[in-house]
């Protein structure tokens, strides 16, 4: 690779914020966990294989939060109302989850949670990605 390949590949590489809304939380207890997911691993439930992450405060049952310096590519998002802030989701005697969760693209959780492909969507710059959030 020559120096100008080099310098003109960096130039397209772009980065910029990405914005998280989540709304429909059913209180305003504990925190929303956000895992930015580069790769299918560790997707949805892993967040040390998450490429960045974020906790946020709810207020009227919304939150958000800011990625800043997010490189061009495909991404997944997994979010998780913490109720009680124990960093996992709380489950009913029979597993189903007792915490709400959102996925980017609103992905649906059928007898499990959605594939990275589902989920996923292409970040090109400054964007805002809406979820709402479901039990």
């Amino acid at each position: 690779m020559t120096l100008l390949t080099f310098i003109s590949q960096r130039k397209t590489e772009k980065s910029g914020s990405l914005k998280v809304t989540l709304a429909g939380m059913r209180n305003d207890k504990g925190t929303v966990l956000v895992g930015l997911y580069k790769t299918e691993d560790g997707f949805p439930f892993n967040a040390v294989k998450a490429f960045k992450g974020a906790k946020a405060e709810i207020k009227d049952g919304n939150a958000e939060v800011d990625f800043e310096d997010v490189p061009s590519g495909v991404f997944a998002i997994a979010a998780l109302h913490d109720e009680d802030n124990n960093m996992q989701m709380a489950r009913k005697p029979n597993g189903l989850p007792n915490e709400e969760y959102g996925f980017s693209n609103d992905a649906k959780a059928t007898f499990g949670p959605p594939t990275f492909d589902k989920a996923s969507f292409e970040h090109t710059g400054d964007q805002v990605i809406s979820i709402k959030m479901k039990i």
